[in-house]
């Protein structure tokens, strides 16, 4: 009896172990959150992404609200996609969602596309006009429905728990109170800024036109992660940003850029990169143009470049992003384990009392 019940428990626990191996690998998309977001996509356009070199991350193009539009949507002319070949939930850092790949498209891939797509699942809701090399086993390439929604409802689905989510952001972060002072072209945190909240910084867009060689000061430009602060930049006004004369540090040692910094185009901005930028660009409202490398994550209604786009890209430390615990709900397959449990349970109470 006591090695019947013990082979019980022993099953129970190995479905249990295996269900909870493969739920953990994706949340849903409801449970996903902007932290999530930026973490899992080097760039994150709502209407089009055109691209003519690489992008080192995970992509997706949306639509908008009104629904796809046959014009918009992603045009790769080259590559490739994804070039670090991240695999979203086993690269570390990321988070897989259910569903989803490392490229999706809602709309439409238009004709032209022919670049490489590099270890990655491949999504588009729309049409397939073009041709995306490579793409990963699984992928879908047309009429692809994003959960959980169906095909026609793709535009919602994007709005609702992507672009909504990141717009969001955007209003939040530029909510908050200022405490640090930007001066000449200098980026000096407050007193109380530590590496456990934020530089908060309001600048009108024309201030940072003509900073010149910017400086980041104190905690900004720490490279080890136990003393470096956050920023917040937000921008202030609306217009066109050229920063052939802006120019930001070259980076963290060992890392590349300020994954701790985010700039936020709170009114919607045409930024157009044409120097060294080595932090991310939150710019719902706004487009970018990439005409020099962008170090960083790109969040923009429109995103076209000419040069490459690398991770990481803001780190949300500081729960800048909003809540950091998500909460999984039970997937289909570990509530049928679940329900085996409760039955083997069941049926060891009734042997018990048998015995007794």
């Amino acid at each position: 009896m006591r090695h019947w019940t013990a082979s019980i428990f022993a099953a129970t626990a190995s479905l249990a172990a295996i269900a909870a191996t493969a739920d953990a690998a994706t949340i849903p998309i409801t449970m996903v959150t902007p932290t999530v977001l930026l973490a899992d996509f080097n760039v994150i356009a709502e209407e089009d992404l055109t691209t003519s070199t690489d992008i080192q991350g995970p992509v997706m193009v949306g639509c908008l609200a009104s629904g796809c539009v046959s014009t918009e949507g992603l045009l790769a002319t080259g590559g490739p996609l994804n070039s670090k070949s991240v695999v979203l939930g086993t690269t570390a850092g990321t988070t897989g969602i259910t569903g989803y790949g490392e490229v999706d498209v809602f709309g439409n891939v238009l004709a032209g596309t022919n670049v490489s797509v590099m270890g990655s699942v491949t999504y588009i809701g729309g049409t397939n006009g073009g041709s995306l090399l490579t793409s990963g086993t699984g992928s879908v390439l047309g009429g692809y429905a994003f959960p959980p929604g169906t095909a026609a409802q793709n535009a919602t689905t994007f709005q609702t728990y992507i672009w909504n989510p990141l717009t969001t952001l955007s209003n939040n972060l530029a909510a908050l109170s200022p405490n640090s002072m930007f001066s000449g072209n200098t980026f000096t945190p407050g007193m109380t800024v530590t590496a456990t909240n934020a530089a908060v910084f309001n600048i009108d867009l024309s201030a940072l036109t003509t900073a010149g060689n910017l400086t980041f000061a104190g905690c900004l430009s720490s490279s080890d992660p136990a003393t470096r602060c956050n920023a917040v930049i937000n921008v202030i006004g609306s217009g066109t940003l050229d920063n052939t004369h802006l120019v930001f540090p070259a980076g963290l040692t060992g890392i590349g850029n300020f994954p701790n910094i985010i700039v936020n185009f709170e009114d919607g901005v045409t930024d157009v990169v044409e120097n060294v930028w080595t932090a991310s660009i939150l710019d719902p409202l706004g487009s970018v143009t990439g005409k020099h490398e962008i170090d960083g994550g790109v969040v923009a209604e429109n995103f076209s470049t000419s040069d490459e786009t690398h991770l990481p890209g803001f780190d949300c430390s500081s729960n800048l992003c909003g809540p950091s615990n998500i909460i999984i709900t039970p997937e289909p397959g570990s509530l049928t384990v679940l329900g085996a449990a409760f039955a083997s349970f069941a049926a060891l109470t009734l042997l018990r009392r048998r015995r007794a």
